[in-house]
Formats: C-alpha cells, sequence, structure tokens
C-alpha cells in the first residue's frame, strides 16, 4: 500500500505542477491582453482549486493524507463534486490508519465515477465527536441505486448505509 501511495502522490505532484505552471500562463496572458477582471476570475478560481488540497493538510494520518490530495487531484482540482470536511481531532484514527485508508480508498473508488461525470455530488466528513466517518452521495436515481450495492473487506471497519432514496445515500463507517 505504501508504494501505491508514493506512487499516487507523485502523480499527483506532476498534475498539480502542470495545473499551476498552466493557471500562471493563462493569468499572464490576461493580464498581457489587459484583462485585469478575467485576470483576477482565473485567479480566485486557481486559488479555491489549490485550497480544497491545502486543507488535507491537516489530517495527521500519513496514508489517508496522501491518498486524498491524490483523489482530489484526480477528480480535478477545480471540480465541485466532492467535498471533505475534516475535524481537528485525529488521535481516534491515529492506530487505524492505514486500514481506514483502504476502506475508504474501496468506497471512494466505488463513487468515483458518478463524480467525475458530475451525476453526483458527494461529502465525506470526520466525525470525531463519535468514531464515525460518514459519505453522502446525492446524484441521479441510476448512480445512487448502483451504489447500495457496496460490499467492503475490512477487519476493524464496518459500512453501514444509514439512510436511502431515490436521489440520496448516506454511508456510516464505524469502528
Amino acid at each position: 500500500m505504501q508504494d501505491d501511495l508514493i506512487k499516487k502522490m507523485l502523480d499527483c505532484q506532476k498534475v498539480m505542477r502542470h495545473d499551476f505552471t498552466n493557471h500562471i500562463q493563462i493569468i499572464y496572458g490576461y493580464l498581457q491582453m489587459g484583462n485585469v477582471k478575467k485576470a483576477e476570475e482565473h485567479s480566485v478560481k486557481a486559488v479555491e482549486g489549490f485550497q480544497r488540497v491545502s486543507a488535507m493538510e491537516r489530517i495527521r494520518l500519513p496514508y489517508l493524507h496522501s491518498f486524498l490530495i491524490w483523489y482530489i487531484s484526480s477528480l480535478g482540482f477545480e471540480q465541485n463534486s466532492f467535498e471533505v470536511h475534516i475535524d481537528e481531532n485525529w488521535d481516534i484514527w491515529e492506530e487505524e490508519d492505514e486500514e481506514l485508508t483502504k476502506v475508504l480508498m474501496q468506497l471512494l473508488y466505488f463513487v468515483r465515477k458518478g463524480l467525475i461525470s458530475s451525476e453526483m455530488f458527494s461529502v465525506l466528513k470526520f466525525d470525531n465527536n463519535t468514531p464515525n466517518i460518514i459519505l453522502l452521495c446525492k446524484g441521479s436515481e441510476k448512480i445512487i441505486k448502483g451504489l447500495k450495492d457496496f460490499k467492503l473487506d475490512s477487519k476493524i471497519f464496518v459500512v453501514c448505509i444509514e439512510s436511502y432514496t431515490n436521489d440520496e445515500i448516506k454511508f456510516i463507517i464505524k469502528k
């Protein structure tokens, strides 16, 4: 798993470097053309994309941190179909970093197609008041219906469907 995450982080670094250079070139081009408003708009868009990745720095679990940064970059930094809400207390998860990352990899790979196609919006929330992680997915009936079939293989964690409607499914990951 460690080698896989290192490869993913190197891929992510390439994408980030490319995106950063591209954004700078676009902003510079707008400024050269005297279009300050467009340069400002693009600057804001670029900063928002990089802030999504910067928020992951608060995750003190190296495996999970690496995976989520790669996952966000694989969706596209400007893709707004996936959000992560992070609390500050990571003590309850530190012992299970590798297993927790494996679980989230399985679950998030399962929902990735809907996110990339923009047919779905998901929020991953770490609720550190309880040892639970919530993944809320909203989207088309076809995509959501397919998510009901998710099966997990974990020694420590259980993934349950807490609620389900035609356009929304809520997973809870519990120890």
